[in-house]
């Protein structure tokens, strides 16, 4: 006669208990964002919508301007289309060594003129202790950044 092995109840809530527990250990890792990443990826979008505004200002013949309104931490672009990215939280700006005052409606941080060239301005992304100064050559209008001190 053959025997039919059963698992006991304490063998099955053991198992199950050893996968949450490994399932939860998983899930808290890949939401842990380190602070440097979520701040290059901020940079970064600014950097596309810069790079849009110099080649939207080099095509309509136009001058476009980079600003900023603190109130709702966008940035924007005045195109036709009208592009804008939004700061995450947390997220602070500074302009030339000075944090920028929330208490003005906007400030203009970047143009960028038909012939391609930029206004020369540094601007420091901030979050935490992590600092990225970003700036646009005043002659090619080319889009620099490094971590800052």
């Amino acid at each position: 006669m053959r025997k039919c092995r059963h698992y006991t109840l304490i063998e099955l809530v053991a198992v199950i208990m050893m996968l949450l527990l490994v399932t939860g250990i998983a899930i808290t890792q890949f939401r842990k964002m380190p602070v440097f990443i979520s701040l290059d990826r901020t940079v970064n979008q600014v950097k596309n919508l810069c790079s849009e505004a110099r080649s939207s200002a080099c095509c309509q013949g136009k001058e476009i301007t980079v600003t900023y309104f603190p109130e709702t931490r966008r940035l924007s672009i005045n195109t036709a289309v009208n592009s804008e990215l939004i700061l995450p939280e947390g997220i602070t700006l500074g302009l030339n060594g000075e944090e920028l005052d929330s208490d003005k409606e906007k400030h203009e941080l970047f143009k960028f003129y038909p012939d391609g060239s930029g206004m020369e301005q540094d601007i420091v992304f901030k979050l935490n202790k992590h600092k990225i100064r970003f700036s646009v050559s005043p002659l090619t209008g080319g889009i620099l950044s490094k971590e800052a001190e």
